[in-house]
């Protein structure tokens, strides 16, 4: 295989402190890249619920954090196949080039067929879920028209039946420098140039919740949505979520949840960003069982 080696695969190389390697590629068919962020043990913990989502839907996955001395091989080897060490730089996309990289590198990567790319700003799943991939190209999870039209780029993925490795080497590692960590840098050329970049590469790209959709489904549940108490909150809210261009993870993750995508964003939970009315209740009342409900609480009280 050709490798990119541009200014940015040469930087990215050498920024690589380690590779640990739990379990054996053996030509597996799809490569998730997991990118993650921990500031302490604890937050690591719900990794495990998303990697085997990952590994269930037959993922061999690849975990690449920035280094932070707090995590043993024991916990790392429960929530990944291989794990990759490296500086911290790029935010997400730092990390989903230091993925690559592994992935270029890979005996029999040719064999791919899907590749995955996912980070843990999201937690669960808490309940049933496999709609991961799509038969198109390239597909992200979910859409926005903040800023400008982009594909969000928490979850996304290739198809690599159809498409060659070197565009998304390319993409990668021939345009703006990844390693800085200016992140309005990182964000404008990479997470707002993700569907641009591929559309005028001619792939055929596809969304799994489009925001119209989302949106739509936000509008048939309004008499559900716009009750006592809070009425004047929930009022503003609905006019925001209407008339704005809006983050989907955020202000229509009920909608996501529905959708058959049951995973929640952490800064949501966290921060609550948009002021969604009593997300609190919500969250607990669409978990449904006493399990979940028990385990989303925990990891409240412990990681956020």
């Amino acid at each position: 295989m050709k490798y990119p080696r541009s200014l940015s695969w040469e930087k990215i190389s050498s920024s690589t402190i380690s590779i640990r390697e739990f379990n054996r590629f053996e030509n597996k068919k799809k490569v998730a890249i997991f990118c993650g962020y921990v500031r302490d043990k604890y937050e690591f913990n719900y990794h495990d619920r998303t990697y085997q989502w990952l590994r269930n839907n037959d993922y061999y996955v690849i975990l690449v954090m920035p280094k932070s001395g707090i995590l043993l091989e024991s916990d790392l080897c429960k929530a990944c196949d291989v794990f990759i060490e490296r500086e911290n730089f790029g935010y997400d996309f730092g990390s989903y080039a230091c993925g690559l990289q592994y992935v270029n590198l890979i005996e029999g990567s040719e064999r791919i067929d899907r590749l995955l790319f996912v980070n843990d700003s999201f937690i669960g799943p808490f309940g049933y879920c496999n709609l991961i991939e799509d038969s198109s190209e390239f597909w992200g999870n979910t859409d926005s028209n903040q800023v400008k039209y982009h594909y969000q780029s928490y979850l996304f993925g290739f198809n690599l039946e159809k498409v060659n490795l070197d565009i998304i080497n390319n993409f990668f590692f021939s345009r703006g420098d990844i390693y800085t960590d200016d992140k309005s840098l990182v964000i404008e050329n990479f997470e707002l140039s993700l569907y641009e970049y591929f559309n005028g590469k001619g792939l055929r790209c596809s969304v799994l919740h489009p925001i119209s959709v989302l949106k739509s489904d936000f509008i048939k549940q309004t008499f559900h949505f716009i009750s006592y108490p809070y009425l004047t909150s929930k009022i503003f809210f609905y006019i925001m979520v209407i008339a704005r261009d809006v983050n989907p993870t955020h202000q229509l993750w009920l909608q996501l949840f529905k959708r058959g995508f049951p995973f929640i964003k952490k800064e949501l939970l966290r921060d609550n960003p948009t002021g969604y009315p009593e997300l609190y209740k919500k969250v607990e009342e669409v978990m449904g069982s006493n399990d979940f409900n028990g385990e989303y609480k925990q990891i409240f009280k412990n990681h956020l």
